[in-house]
């Protein structure tokens, strides 16, 4: 009788140690599955959004090393993301927006702080974001407020119905770019 109660005892710790084996499997599983899917919220929400999401138009010619933006183009208040290449060859990109307090403006869409991560800037209301760190900017601080992770101003003046960018002060920005 002995070795009957021995045999059932062994044959239950075999059973139940399977059991345990499998138990532990699973919980491996769910935490490796709940690892990874945390690894990749972080992965997405550290991209943040990018500059490709933000529709870019080329800018409009250079003449007499002036780019000149229509005020039209600019006057419903949204930023309006333009590419420019230098003599050299080398891309700039920068935003031209008419601010929350009526001022035109604009400024490269990158920042001292962020800009190796080439993601720029898109706009939330009346503020810019930086796709990079998510700071908020007023519109009406662009090209005012400097240096950080504001949006790194561009001298800008109106004449006529145009906005006017000199292309040397945008060729001085490839640094960020």
């Amino acid at each position: 009788m002995a070795s009957s109660h021995g045999d059932t005892r062994a044959h239950k710790k075999e059973q139940f140690s399977g059991v345990a084996q499998r138990k532990n499997n699973r919980i491996i599983l769910v935490i490796a599955s709940v690892g990874l899917a945390l690894l990749g919220v972080f992965y997405f929400q550290s991209m943040g959004k990018s500059t490709a999401g933000v529709a870019h138009s080329v800018a409009p010619k250079a003449s007499g090393g002036v780019i000149a933006i229509t005020l039209a183009e600019l006057d419903d208040g949204l930023a309006k993301f333009y590419d420019y290449t230098t003599g050299a060859g080398k891309p700039i990109r920068f935003f031209a927006i008419k601010s929350s307090d009526g001022v035109y403006r604009a400024a490269a869409n990158a920042c001292d702080v962020c800009y190796q991560a080439k993601k720029g800037y898109h706009q939330e209301g009346n503020d810019m974001v930086c796709n990079k760190c998510g700071r908020h900017f007023p519109s009406k601080d662009v090209n005012v407020i400097t240096g950080e992770c504001n949006p790194d101003g561009v001298p800008a003046t109106v004449k006529g119905d145009k906005l006017m960018i000199a292309t040397a002060d945008l060729d001085s920005r490839a640094k960020l770019f």
